[in-house]
């Protein structure tokens, strides 16, 4: 096969989400669906707007006080939104290292205003890690549970590492996360 009919080959597979390999002087092109049969996460997944009143209660649920959820709300700024929106984007970088892109916000406002994205890896029992890229943070790991179901993902907060923080700044930022967690994501791609 041609070098550009290899190449349009490689593009359409990668907007399908089907990894393609190449078996060089065979002239054939094989390609499986190894992106989402390996990972069940890969892809787009994004919660419907999330009301405050379930982030609260899911945050609370999770052992962390009212202080800690007002917080969480007065340094993201969002002491006057109704609901968050999350998203999150689980891909192969440079075919080789799954990345998460995960991104929040008020959902009455057009674009994310926080969030971070980094390597993640599975674990085994329906377990995800997750790091940042950003040197002056990656020195945390955040564990979820994960389950997809259909086109549902549901993420529970497990635990999370950080060496260089606080225990207090650990605190606010496992609320972050437990926040990450309290609906249900479909799949958005």
């Amino acid at each position: 096969m041609s070098t550009p009919r290899i190449l349009a080959v490689a593009a359409i597979a990668a907007v399908f989400g089907v990894a393609v390999s190449v078996a060089h002087g065979s002239g054939t092109t094989k390609a499986t669906a190894g992106a989402k049969a390996a990972d069940p996460l890969s892809g787009t997944w994004r919660t419907a707007p999330v009301p405050m009143s379930r982030i609260r209660a899911a945050i609370l649920a999770a052992h962390f006080t009212n202080a800690d959820v007002d917080a969480f709300l007065s340094r993201l700024h969002f002491t006057h939104a109704k609901s968050l929106q999350f998203n999150d984007h689980f891909f192969v970088y440079r075919g080789k290292t799954r990345k998460v892109e995960q991104k929040f916000w008020d959902s009455s406002k057009p674009v994310p205003c926080c969030g971070d994205q980094g390597p993640y890896k599975l674990l085994s029992n329906g377990r995800v890690a997750i790091t940042s890229d950003d040197p002056a943070v990656n020195n945390y790991r955040y564990v979820f549970s994960y389950r997809v179901q259909g086109k549902t993902l549901t993420l529970g907060f497990l635990s999370g590492t950080n060496s260089t923080l606080s225990k207090e700044e650990l605190r606010f930022d496992k609320v972050v996360m437990v926040a990450t967690a309290a609906a249900p994501y479909v799949r958005f791609r």
